[in-house]
């Protein structure tokens, strides 16, 4: 394919043909404009005055699907009367596929209005290339419907602090986050146990004020073994408290007499332990003969409280009192030791043994008293101590956290362990933060990702390959292992660097977009089908009985889509923008339909579309990004056959279209979309690099070079076809000054790249002597104003008429130039 370059040869009488690419596939075309309003606009019009620029073909901005049933007639006459072999459509610029809301959120439309509208969409578009290129007996002059261009994402980042959910939140197979049933789903992401598992980490522990919450209040309920683990970790926490925060035997005591009245049965066991703890023999006064001998403690409680006139059953309600008594050596005004023969240090400690380790089981002996009374009775007495601090102090033992992810989630009972938990879990404890966008990108769906039951394994393809320089460019990797698992928890590597987070919400956004393309089904209208304005004796509506999904639709119309960038700002960065992870986006969608289709599977259903100017626009260099793709690219075919890449063309079978327009001209002009002027080096070295590294050159698919009109336009379609000329002729962007220095300045061009530079430079042979006259008339301009001598501004002549009034300033100098 070339443009000028045979007359070129034909005119210097050469067939060189040397370092010219023999591969180059793509058409150059514009697009249409804008719709105009909220009506479909007249778009034979649009066309028609847009044909005027001169493209091959047109790729024609239709937002509303209803303007393929009324506008159809007028678009078929004026296209094939232009005579374009292809059209392109782009949708409606608003809409992106990363939102995570059902309905709305953050200004944009949410996942359920952005999957009716494209549905519709691709219903109309397959009705219109159905009747275009399927049902017709004689195809000549038809054109075809080739692609549709759709923005990635038009979602801003959520902020990692969400106050408030804005909506319903979804999962990428658009059901709700906080429905865990299996009711009338496809795929309930809460039975993957792995995925459980990391969501314990990622989500549950980083959002709970408190951990203990979870394992009190939930997990405790659903199993007895772990049940069993939380008491022991509580009662750790609460002996050591008893152990190390009562001050002596008394406090104990009070400790005891509380958790006494919260479970009751304590003071009973206490008085049978104290019927078995021989202190004595100690002698009540009298006569040595007569003399009664105490051998246990609780005869000397008894004793000392018979003193006070008392006859307790319950020997813990007086223990206090007795002890103080014992301590003090009096009672009522009574010397005790005058009456009992006793060693007060020896009473204590047998008292504090048997609270300490009879009731209370410090020291390995067996506790009586419940951790529930236990930790209510500390909290009671202690008042810097709080049950929740106990939890909370509990709740970092490790093996707690591990028991509850291998008991409760690993387990494969679903209907009686699992789903009761996560329904307490999803919608009651975490009900709030469970739908919140910053939560799904940051923790849900990153969880998700990398543990995914999904046929096809798409999921921990995107994950991988979003994050894999991420993961290379970290001096912390060892391995395969993806260094983001080195770290403390997954917040740390969000907290690392700005990129780490970037890449997370980018494989989250791509995991969306495949969502809804190849997960949620759709019944397809046959209304759309019933409208045709070719009438032929061959044409038939499809068979729709059945659902289909976005992939299996458009497989079974020969439908294709593009995927590009929003254009957006530095301040306010989308979901998914970097061309490195639309082409994964676009690579997961065509894995995903490889797989299901089977042998079905006609081609790649999506490719991308790369607008420079739109990269640009979130302050990066746009080709610092490609580079990035290229070697993204690159990998993929190293490790991924099946994508089937070629590394020598990385970008052959995954760029389709390059939306050819200047960066940086929206801030200067006003508008969106920069000219590509003559001479315009940039842009052709971007375009240079491109198709060296792939672009246009897949025989099977032609590619588009597309200027987006915008307000001005001049020869974007002569420059564009001068430059391919150029990149086909092998003319490297570091040459053009060499070649350029070499042009004759008479115009009698040498070779075919002195002309096609020339051309580029807008110095071929008319433009040039026009350019060199100019020089000359002005050589003098720097001497104006220096010399007392008539202004060189006119010549003799003119300036004589015009001091006679006879001609204007201006009017004779023009005419040198006719």
């Amino acid at each position: 394919m070339a443009f000028l370059i045979d007359s070129i040869k034909k005119k210097l009488k050469t067939e060189d043909t040397e370092g010219e690419l023999t591969d180059l596939h793509y058409q150059v075309g514009n697009t249409s404009g804008l719709d105009v309003g909220q009506v479909p606009s007249p778009l034979d019009q649009r066309i028609g005055r847009m044909a005027q620029i001169g493209g091959g073909i047109m790729e024609i901005q239709i937002s509303n699907p209803a303007t393929f049933q009324i506008d159809r007639p007028e678009l078929m006459n004026v296209i094939n009367q232009l005579g374009f072999d292809d059209i392109t459509l782009h949708g409606d610029p608003n809409i992106g596929f990363t939102g995570a809301y059902a309905t709305r959120g953050q200004g944009v439309q949410g996942y359920n209005i952005v999957h009716r509208y494209f549905k519709r969409y691709l219903e109309q578009m397959a009705s219109f290339r159905w009747e275009m290129t399927e049902q017709r007996g004689d195809e000549d002059g038809l054109f075809d419907v080739g692609y549709v261009n759709m923005h990635a994402s038009n979602e801003s980042i959520p902020p990692r602090e969400e106050r408030l959910a804005s909506d319903i939140s979804v999962d990428p197979f658009g059901e709700r986050l906080r429905d865990i049933s299996d009711d009338g789903k496809d795929y309930n992401i809460y039975r993957n146990r792995e995925f459980m598992k990391k969501l314990f980490d990622y989500f549950f522990i980083p959002n709970v004020d408190q951990p203990g919450q979870i394992y009190e209040g939930i997990f405790s309920d659903f199993s007895d073994e772990f049940r069993d683990e939380w008491n022991d970790a509580k009662e750790e926490i609460v002996d050591g408290y008893f152990e190390n925060r009562t001050q002596d035997t008394e406090e104990r005591i009070d400790v005891v007499q509380t958790a006494n009245q919260i479970q009751g049965g304590v003071s009973r066991t206490f008085r049978e332990e104290a019927e078995n703890y021989g202190i004595g023999p100690y002698n009540m006064a009298g006569d040595e003969e007569d003399a009664d001998n105490i051998d246990n403690l609780a005869q000397l409680i008894q004793t000392v409280a018979s003193i006070q006139q008392q006859t307790p059953r319950d020997l813990l309600r007086p223990l206090g009192d007795v002890l103080y008594q014992l301590r003090e050596g009096q009672v009522q005004g009574i010397d005790l030791q005058e009456i009992i023969d006793y060693d007060y240090e020896e009473v204590r400690e047998a008292v504090d043994e048997v609270i300490t380790e009879r009731l209370w089981g410090i020291n390995g002996g067996d506790s009586i008293i419940s951790v529930n009374a236990k930790t209510r009775s500390i909290v009671s007495k202690i008042d810097e101590i709080t049950e929740s601090q106990i939890y909370q102090k509990a709740a970092e033992r490790p093996e707690l956290k591990e028991a509850a992810k291998e008991l409760a989630f690993a387990s494969e009972d679903w209907e009686n362990i699992r789903k009761p938990i996560m329904e307490n879990l999803v919608q009651r404890l975490f009900r709030d933060e469970i739908i919140q966008e910053a939560n799904i990108f940051f923790q849900i769906m990153p969880a998700w990702m990398q543990t995914a039951e999904v046929d096809g394994e798409v999921p921990q393809f995107i994950w991988e390959n979003v994050l894999r320089q991420s993961f290379e460019e970290s001096d912390e990797v060892e391995g395969d292992q993806p260094y983001f698992e080195e770290h403390e928890d997954f917040e740390a590597f969000l907290d690392e660097r700005r990129e780490n987070e970037l890449d997370v919400i980018a494989a989250v956004g791509a995991c969306y977009i495949w969502g809804h393309f190849t997960q949620s089904e759709d019944k397809f209208e046959e209304e759309a089908f019933e409208q045709t304005v070719i009438e032929s004796e061959n044409y038939e509506e499809p068979d729709l009985e059945n659902p289909y999904t976005w992939i299996e639709w458009m497989n079974k119309f020969g439908l294709k889509i593009n995927i590009e960038a929003m254009f957006g700002s530095p301040g306010e960065l989308n979901r998914v923008w970097r061309p490195k992870d639309i082409a994964i986006v676009c690579h997961a969608i065509n894995r995903q339909a490889r797989y299901d289709l089977g042998e079905d599977y006609r081609d790649n259903l999506v490719k991308f579309t790369i607008d420079m100017e739109h990269t640009a626009s979130y302050g990066v260099d746009p080709w610092q990004e490609m580079e990035k793709l290229i070697r993204n690219e690159k990998e993929l075919a190293r490790d991924y056959p099946e994508l089937d890449i070629d590394p020598d063309k990385p970008l052959a079978k995954i760029v389709k279209t390059y939306h050819l327009t200047k960066p940086g001209w929206e801030q200067q002009q006003g508008h969106r979309h920069g000219p590509f002027t003559r001479g315009d080096e940039t842009l052709y070295y971007w375009l240079y690099h491109m198709v060296k590294n792939g672009f246009a050159r897949n025989e099977k698919d032609e590619a588009r070079i597309i200027f987006e009109v915008g307000g001005e336009y001049r020869e974007e379609m002569y420059v564009t076809r001068v430059a391919m000329d150029m990149i086909k002729r092998g003319i490297a962007p570091d040459e053009l000054d060499e070649i350029l220095a070499e042009i004759p300045t008479d115009g009698e061009f040498e070779t075919v790249e002195q002309e096609l530079v020339a051309r580029f430079f807008g110095m071929d042979k008319g433009s040039y002597h026009r350019e060199w006259a100019k020089i000359e008339e002005h050589a003098f301009d720097p001497l104006d104003g220096l010399l007392q001598a008539r202004s060189f501004d006119d010549t003799f002549s003119s300036q004589g008429a015009i001091e006679q009034g006879q001609a204007r300033g201006g009017q004779w100098k023009s005419e040198e130039y006719r």
